[in-house]
């Protein structure tokens, strides 16, 4: 099943990009390099956007990537860099099983100060929205927030 959900959230390992399996971003904006980044955030279907080493948004005249133009563009870049927290605005609904740093004792993911909160999985998994484990392949109850998601009996055909 080609959908970006589970994709909206890499991890930037050994200074090397993530893989995704049906788009790539050639580099980090300009004036980074791997090893700056913790994080890409889309990368699939139409957009990157970038977390630095220490957990904020990548801002600036030409910080996000579209990937169908390949065309850098702006992403806040009225502000400063290095200022703009990856919080609850983004990741609540960008992660499965998000808590903000008041909700989690004041832990940030990675221990990175500027993700101001953890989360459990990294992007939208299934649980996110049909539950956790197992169920959702025992029931034909859709449980969902949207009503674009399709009931746990398709996803026990696409699961691999």
């Amino acid at each position: 099943m080609k959908t970006g959900h589970a994709q909206i959230v890499h991890k930037v390992e050994k200074g090397r990009p993530p893989k995704w399996p049906f788009s790539s971003v050639p580099v980090p904006p300009e004036g980074y390099i791997w090893e700056d980044i913790s994080y890409v955030l889309g990368g699939y279907g139409w957009k990157a956007r970038f977390v630095d080493r220490k957990g904020y948004l990548v801002t600036g005249k030409k910080a996000q990537y579209n990937l169908a133009t390949k065309e850098w563009v702006a992403y806040y870049s009225e502000q400063k860099a290095g200022t703009k927290p990856y919080d609850s605005d983004c990741a609540q609904c960008h992660t499965t099983g998000w808590r903000a740093s008041g909700e989690s004792g004041g832990v940030h993911q990675d221990g990175l100060e500027g993700i101001a909160g953890v989360w459990t999985l990294a992007g939208i998994q299934c649980e996110r929205c049909h539950g956790e484990g197992g169920a959702i392949l025992q029931t034909e109850e859709t449980k969902v927030k949207s009503r674009k998601i399709l009931p746990p009996s398709y996803a026990a055909n696409v699961i691999t």
